[in-house]
C-alpha cells in the first residue's frame, strides 16, 4: 500500500509540474522547445523520471525484462563502435578500480556481480548474449589494443584476487565460475568456441618458460597418481604389444621375401649346372686346311 502511495505522489507530482509548463507555453496545446528544453535540464523533472523507471524495474515484470533487454542491446552497440568501445571499456575498468579502493564499496562491487551474473545466468537469451558479447569485445581489444590488453589482464588478476580472498565470496565465486563453464560446455554454440580458447591458452602456457615449467611440475605430479599410471601402464604394454606384432609381421614379410628370393637363385643356379652337364655336339673340322686349294 505504501508502494502504490509513493508511486501515486510521483505520478501527481509529474503530472502537476507538467501542467504547469504547459501553461507557460504558445497556447496551442503543445509544449514548446524552450519548454521541453527546461524539462530535459530540470533537476526534478530527471529525478521523477529515474524514481520511475527504478519502480517499473522493480515492480514490473514485463517492463522490467525489456528496459534490461534494451540496456544490454545500447551496450552491444557501444562495444561495436572502435572508440566507444575503448572509452566504455576503460570507464568500466576506472569505476572498479576506484570502487574497489573502498573496503565497504568493494564488498558491494563483488556481490553485486555476482547477483548480477547469476540473474542473467538463470535467463538463457540473455546468458547468451552477454557471453556473445564478452566474447567478442575481449578477442577484438586483446587483437588490436596492447595497452587495453594489459589493462584487461591486470584488472582480471586484481578481481580474482580480491574475490577469492574475501571469505563472503570466495565459495560463491568458486561455485558461480563452476556453474558457468558447465553452461557454455553444455551449450552447442558455445562448445568450439570453449575448446579453441582451451587449446590457445595451452599453447600461450607452453610458450611461456616460466609456466611450461609449473604445467610440467603438475603433470607430473598427475602422472603419480595410481590410476594415471595404470592407465599409461595399460597403454604401454598396448602400444609394445602392438609394435611387437608389426615388426613380427615385417620380419615374417622379410623371411618369406628372402626365402622367395634364394629359392630363385637356387632354381636358376640348378639350370646352369644342368646345362653345362650336358653332352655339347662336336664341331666339324673343314677336309682342307684353310687357304690351300681344292
Amino acid at each position: 500500500m505504501k508502494l502504490i502511495n509513493h508511486q501515486c505522489i510521483v505520478l501527481f507530482c509529474f503530472c502537476s509540474f507538467l501542467f504547469v509548463l504547459a501553461g507557460c507555453t504558445t497556447g496551442k496545446g503543445e509544449l514548446g522547445e524552450e519548454t521541453i528544453e527546461n524539462m530535459a535540464t530540470s533537476d526534478k523533472i530527471q529525478s521523477m523520471f529515474s524514481e520511475g523507471r527504478k519502480q517499473v524495474v522493480l515492480n514490473t515484470e514485463q517492463s522490467r525484462r525489456t528496459i534490461l533487454k534494451n540496456n544490454l542491446i545500447e551496450q552491444e552497440s557501444i562495444l561495436k563502435d572502435p572508440q566507444l568501445r575503448e572509452k566504455f571499456l576503460e570507464l568500466n575498468m576506472s569505476a572498479n578500480e576506484l570502487l574497489a579502493e573502498d573496503e565497504e564499496g568493494l564488498e558491494r562491487l563483488m556481490q553485486q556481480t555476482i547477483d548480477v551474473m547469476k540473474n542473467i545466468q538463470k535467463d538463457k537469451e540473455k546468458n547468451k548474449m552477454i557471453v556473445q558479447n564478452d566474447l567478442k569485445a575481449r578477442q577484438k581489444v586483446m587483437k588490436e589494443n596492447g595497452k587495453l590488453h594489459t589493462d584487461i589482464l591486470k584488472q582480471n588478476v586484481k578481481e580474482e584476487e580480491w574475490t577469492l580472498n574475501n571469505p563472503d565470496t570466495n565459495k560463491k565465486v568458486k561455485q558461480f565460475s563452476l556453474d558457468l563453464n558447465q553452461a557454455i560446455a553444455e551449450d552447442p554454440d558455445f562448445q568450439g568456441k570453449l575448446l579453441e580458447q582451451n587449446i590457445s591458452m595451452f599453447q600461450k602456457i607452453t610458450e611461456h618458460p616460466e609456466l611450461r615449467s609449473k604445467m610440467a611440475d603438475a603433470m607430473l605430479l598427475l602422472m603419480k597418481d595410481p590410476k594415471i599410471k595404470n592407465e599409461l601402464s595399460l597403454m604401454i604394454n598396448k602400444a609394445m604389444t602392438e609394435a611387437s606384432q608389426k615388426l613380427k609381421q615385417e620380419m615374417k614379410q622379410d623371411m618369406k621375401s628372402n626365402s622367395e628370393k634364394m629359392q630363385q637363385e637356387i632354381q636358376a643356379l640348378q639350370k646352369e649346372l644342368e646345362n653345362l652337364s650336358e653332352p655339347q655336339e662336336p664341331i666339324e673340322q673343314p677336309d682342307n686346311p684353310p687357304g690351300e686349294p681344292e
